[in-house]
C-alpha cells in the first residue's frame, strides 16, 4: 500500500515555495487537525514530504537513516526512557515536548509497549514501518502474518520494524 505515499512523495517534490507558500496560507485559514490543513508551516511540508519519502525507502535507506542521525535518536530514547520511568504519562503519547525534534528525523510518533520504544515512521493503515529499542531482546514483539511481518537488528538495541 505504498503506492500512494510514493505518489504523495512525487508531487511533493514537484511543489515550488511560492505553491508551498500558498499551501501554508489556505491550511492556516482552514479548522485546525481538519482535512484542509494538511500543511500549516515549512516544517509540516518538510516533515510531510522526509516521512513519505523515508516509508518508501529500502529497508537499507531506513537503516542508513537511523546509523547517521544515531545520536540524536539516542537522545530521544533517553528521553522517552526516563519519561517511561518517572511520569505516569500516557505510553503512547511519549516526548511530545519534543515532536519537533524526532519530526526533524521523520518519526510520526514515539510510543511505548511491552518493554519496547516504538519510533513510528508511518505507513498506510496497518502496512507501517518503524524502529524499535530495547534494552534486552526478549522484549521484542514476536513476528506473526497477522502484525508483525518483520524484525531486522542494526545494532545496540535498535531493530527496524514493518507490520501488516
Amino acid at each position: 500500500m505504498t503506492g500512494m505515499i510514493e505518489q504523495a512523495a512525487i508531487e511533493l517534490e514537484k511543489i515550488t515555495p511560492n505553491e508551498i507558500n500558498d499551501l501554508i496560507a489556505v491550511s492556516k485559514k482552514v479548522k485546525k487537525n481538519s482535512d484542509f490543513s494538511f500543511i500549516t508551516s515549512i516544517d509540516d511540508f518538510r516533515f510531510q514530504l522526509g516521512n513519505s519519502k523515508l516509508v518508501i525507502e529500502t529497508d537499507q535507506g531506513i537503516i542508513n537513516h537511523l546509523l547517521k542521525n544515531k545520536s540524536e535518536f539516542e537522545r530521544l530514547k533517553d528521553s522517552a526512557l526516563n519519561e517511561v520511568k518517572h511520569s505516569k504519562i500516557e505510553p503512547n503519547n511519549l516526548i511530545k515536548k519534543l515532536a519537533p525534534d524526532y519530526r526533524k528525523l521523520f518519526i510520526s510518533s514515539v510510543s511505548y509497549r511491552n518493554e519496547c520504544l516504538d519510533f513510528s515512521i508511518g505507513g498506510m493503515l496497518d502496512n507501517t514501518v518503524g524502529y524499535f529499542y530495547v534494552k534486552d531482546k526478549e522484549g521484542l514483539p514476536e513476528m506473526n502474518l497477522r502484525d508483525m511481518i518483520m524484525v531486522r537488528e542494526i545494532e545496540d538495541g535498535w531493530y527496524l520494524y514493518k507490520t501488516t
